[in-house]
């Protein structure tokens, strides 16, 4: 009978820790990008591993020769703890010394008040078809804008266009400091690696 007993206690056990290890990665996922922001914010890093963080399936589906072009590039985290005067930006890419070609990249996102919640949005738009490009998004909540956590994370990707948008909406928020923090990367005609950061107005919801 006890050895009944003991071999229960222990499948039970087995199972309580199964279960435990499944859920883990997505709780560790949730919170590794408010903890990567937290730590790193105003921070020098390559673009390879911050896209791993925010933009991971994305980031995946590329060759490794294309991971490497990330790898090489070096990005500044965004601080959240500090206010921003615009929610826009343009990127201006020379192909190369020999060519004359220069493309531009759009890139917004925003943060405003809506019926019964808030809308979130960023994308990018570019003045010729890119063969990708690719937007990742985060909303992030505070109750003292000075600590900030994950709400929602969204990310959208294009082959053969010139515009991605990511917009959102989210219900009856808690009352807290809302701001949006997205990331544009992808490709020119020319194979050339591109990527940007942004950071929206901080808007009070109540």
């Amino acid at each position: 009978m006890k050895i009944k007993i003991k071999a229960l206690q222990i499948f039970l056990l087995s199972a309580f820790l199964l279960v435990s290890v499944a859920m883990m990665p997505v709780s560790a996922e949730k919170m590794s990008i408010s903890s990567f922001f937290s730590e790193m914010g105003g921070t020098e890093v390559n673009a390879g591993e911050y896209l791993e963080i925010v933009d991971p399936s994305n980031f995946k589906n590329l060759t490794e020769k294309q991971k490497n072009q990330f790898y090489s590039m070096k990005i500044v985290v965004p601080d959240l703890s500090k206010s921003t005067k615009g929610n826009s930006s343009v990127i201006e890419i020379t192909e190369s010394s020999q060519s004359r070609a220069v493309y531009l990249v759009h890139n917004h996102n925003s943060v405003s008040p809506a019926l019964l919640g808030i809308d979130w949005k960023a994308s990018s738009e570019t003045t010729a078809i890119f063969p990708e490009v690719n937007v990742a998004a985060q909303l992030f909540s505070s109750s003292d804008e000075d600590s900030w956590e994950e709400e929602e994370s969204e990310s959208e990707s294009g082959s053969a266009t010139s515009y991605v948008e990511i917009s959102k909406y989210k219900f009856l928020p808690s009352t807290a400091y809302y701001k949006v923090v997205s990331t544009h990367w992808g490709y020119t005609p020319g194979g050339n690696p591109y990527m940007d950061t942004l950071t929206s107005n901080t808007l009070y919801y109540s």
